[in-house]
């Protein structure tokens, strides 16, 4: 039973983590809306981290969407409280 508990947080945390990168390059190439939707994966899979959400938070604030990267920043926020 544990062995399954440790793959299940393996495989959560390499999903995220190639959501995140994926989503890094595209923002480093300009490509805001794949950029997006890719930290909203890592998000999707890994909605623990305070950092995604403040990543997605620089994203959308770059693309404009500026009530959603407030959202984001509270998010991140609360997290961290916890």
């Amino acid at each position: 039973m544990y062995a399954d508990v440790e793959q299940y947080v393996f495989f959560k945390n390499s999903f995220s983590h190639l959501w995140t990168e994926n989503a890094s390059k595209a923002h480093k190439n300009k490509k805001y809306d794949l950029a997006v939707e890719s930290i909203e994966n890592a998000i999707e899979v890994n909605s623990e981290g305070a950092s995604l959400y403040s990543l997605s938070c620089k994203f959308y604030r770059e693309k404009c969407d500026l009530s959603r990267a407030v959202e984001h920043y509270y998010h991140a926020a609360e997290i961290e409280q916890n």
